[in-house]
């Protein structure tokens, strides 16, 4: 089903031409007046889109979500507290030019939606005329058919449209799968002018992510992506990336600190938003936002269709969490002790383990012991964090690949607050592809030499 919700951001009006002095006279506005107005006319516009309600809200997990306004702009942040906005900046629509009215269309729908077949689907031409997805969803007729949005293409779990003209249309697109609930895709067409990101506090950088990953049979592949990484100066504040999935040849972004302005063109341009508790989770999450942009393709037909997300290695997902135990050692660190195998994964993601809900906060070390095999220790600070191209996550990522068998170790540094935690409930975590881990904690009796000891047996 699809819901419209248009609003006039402009009443119509003759242009100004000239204004009256207190003599009686009448004087020109001028070019200089003109511009101001127009300036004027621009914020009161961005004002009232502002003040406006939603046009739609993506619930992007961990308490943040994602608010499309009547402008085409974008609100991300927890509660009333923002971690970014994006304002188209500087767009002149073809309806302005002709000094018209400017009325927003706006819709929310989704992946199956009555006129919006597309991909694989057999209805992919909805219309019966012969051409796919050429009626784009904005509420006019632009095949010349006399049909309004009948033959369009509906992605993901949820879509929203923001459309002031026909040369401008923002498209909003979020899947709801646990390994893509914080990203959000955009695509962005204006004649001119930017989309710009203010970060607030903080400040932009371009990075190159790499991410380590097994495709669908379960080999492994290393994927890289040149986005845009932020962090708000706050305490626990999460990752932001942004990446501009089709740059072409000429250079799109502006990177001024703490404001990224992607400047737009007369096709489409997608851009993926991402929010992570981790820099591993980060360039994981760009790196498949890349991945649902290409989409997949038919082995039979050679045929590709984009917008889909691939699904993730069979076999990660068919593997049983691995085995666990905890203890904390004569210097009241806690070791959280897993047993890997070939049907136990331990492709955990090391700072983001929970007990009870209460975050136990970043390892500071991890260790490796294979069964046929010299064992390794990998510190685990700042810089392995970071998830950098030549990071000791890799040798991480090997040793937890399919058919690695031996005890994955993971240390914490002495906290007081973990040393009166109670380990007693429920485990949980991410795995590194994004999927959540849970398990289950159990009391186990006090092993000699080893001080306390609890067992953990984990649920798929």
């Amino acid at each position: 089903m699809i819901t419209n919700a248009c609003r006039s951001l402009f009443r119509r009006t003759a242009r100004p031409r000239t204004l009256r002095r207190r003599d009686g006279r009448r004087a020109g506005v001028g070019r200089l007046g003109v511009s101001a107005l127009v300036v004027v006319v621009a914020q009161l516009a961005v004002a009232a889109a502002l003040a406006a309600p939603p046009v739609h809200t993506f619930d992007l997990g961990a308490g943040y979500a994602a608010q499309v306004r009547a402008d085409g702009g974008l609100w991300v942040g927890s509660g009333a507290t923002p971690l970014l906005e994006a304002i188209p900046r500087d767009i002149t629509t073809g309806l302005r030019q002709r000094h018209r009215a400017a009325v927003p269309f706006t819709a929310v729908t989704a992946e199956g939606a009555p006129g919006g077949q597309r991909g694989f689907s057999v209805r992919r031409d909805d219309d019966q005329d012969g051409r796919v997805d050429e009626d784009r969803l904005d509420g006019r007729d632009n095949d010349g058919d006399g049909l309004i949005d009948e033959d369009f293409a509906a992605m993901g779990d949820a879509m929203a449209v923001v459309s002031p003209d026909p040369a401008v249309h923002f498209t909003y697109v979020h899947w709801n799968a646990a390994h893509l609930g914080s990203l959000l895709f955009l695509m962005a067409e204006a004649p001119t002018g930017a989309y710009g990101i203010d970060l607030g506090r903080g400040a932009w950088s371009e990075q190159t992510l790499v991410a380590e990953r097994h495709d669908l049979t379960g080999r492994p592949e290393t994927a890289r992506a040149t986005a845009f990484v932020g962090r708000p100066d706050a305490a626990d504040a999460p990752w932001i990336g942004v990446i501009v999935l089709d740059p072409g040849p000429v250079p799109r972004v502006v990177l001024e600190d703490a404001r990224l302005d992607i400047r737009l063109q007369d096709k489409a341009l997608p851009v993926a938003i991402a929010i992570a508790p981790t820099r591993m989770q980060l360039s994981r999450m760009l790196n498949e936002a890349v991945r649902v942009r290409r989409g997949v393709v038919d082995r039979v037909t050679g045929e590709r269709a984009a917008w889909i997300a691939p699904p993730l290695c069979a076999r990660c997902r068919l593997a049983e969490s691995a085995a666990a135990t905890w203890r904390r050692d004569d210097h009241g660190r806690l070791h959280l002790t897993m047993s890997v195998a070939a049907d136990r994964s331990g492709a955990v993601d090391p700072d983001l383990f929970r007990i009870g809900g209460r975050p136990l906060g970043p390892v500071s070390e991890i260790r490796w012991e294979p069964n046929d095999g010299p064992g390794r220790t990998l510190v685990w600070d700042a810089t392995a964090r970071a998830a950098t191209p030549a990071g000791p996550w890799r040798e991480l990522a090997a040793a937890t690949a399919h058919g690695a068998v031996g005890r994955l170790e993971f240390v914490f540094p002495r906290d007081e607050s973990l040393s009166r935690l109670v380990l007693d409930g429920r485990l949980e975590g991410v795995y590194r592809d994004g999927r959540p881990f849970r398990a289950e904690l159990a009391a186990a009796p006090v092993m000699a030499g080893l001080g306390g000891e609890a067992s953990v047996s984990a649920e798929a």
